[in-house]
Order: structure tokens, then C-alpha cells, then sequence
């Protein structure tokens, strides 16, 4: 199984990103997001599932406190459901200082990735 990274976005006070700059979900795939030299631990993440099934995606826990909480599924609807996700990073960040995760087999679609200020 091949890894998609995703490179987040860090959002600016008073500033825009063009939300068309994502990353494509590729078949059964997992995901991370390099958080090294991210400061915030809040973030947005925008899934696009554009399957005609509804699909799942999957935050791994990380190792902090807060991962006690496990990881995090969320459902996205078929056909071009979308879901915003707000995240605390601190819950998912692992060891290598990456979030992971993954996609339900034969999901497409787009992933974005936003770190607030």
C-alpha cells in the first residue's frame, strides 16, 4: 500500500489559499502530514470522496495524552460528499512527528490540509 503525503497548509491572519490545491486519494491508500516544523496544533482537513459509495476515513492516534482518545473515523458521504474536519493535532501526532491515517479501499477523491494560526 502505497503512502500519499499530504503538505498542509498554513493559514495566515487576514489571508486566503486557493482551495483548489489538494492532493488526489489514490485506491486503498494511507496518508500523513508532516507536522515537524508546524508551531499550531490546530487544523482543518478537507476530504473530497468522489466514489459512488460512501466511504470512511481514518485518523490514527498518536502518542501524546490525548491519543488515549483513539483515532477518529469519519464517514463521507458518496458522489462528491465533502467533510470539514477539525482536528487538534496533538491527539494524532505520532513519534516521527506525522499524522497517519487511511482511506476505505477504492475511495477517490482530494484531500487539503490547513493549519490555523
Amino acid at each position: 500500500m502505497a503512502n500519499t503525503a499530504i503538505t498542509p497548509f498554513v493559514l495566515l491572519d487576514s489571508a486566503g489559499v486557493d482551495v483548489k490545491t489538494r492532493t488526489a486519494i489514490v485506491h486503498a491508500n494511507t496518508f500523513s502530514v508532516d507536522m515537524a516544523n508546524i508551531k499550531s496544533h490546530k487544523m482543518i482537513f478537507h476530504v473530497l470522496n468522489t466514489t459512488n459509495a460512501t466511504k470512511d476515513v481514518t485518523f490514527d492516534a498518536g502518542f501524546a495524552a490525548q491519543s488515549s482518545l483513539g483515532e477518529l473515523v469519519v464517514t463521507v458521504g458518496a458522489d462528491t460528499g465533502e467533510q470539514i474536519i477539525f482536528l487538534n493535532s496533538s491527539r494524532f501526532v505520532g513519534v516521527d512527528q506525522k499524522i497517519t491515517g487511511s482511506v476505505t479501499a477504492g475511495m477517490t477523491g482530494f484531500f487539503a490540509c490547513y493549519i490555523l494560526p
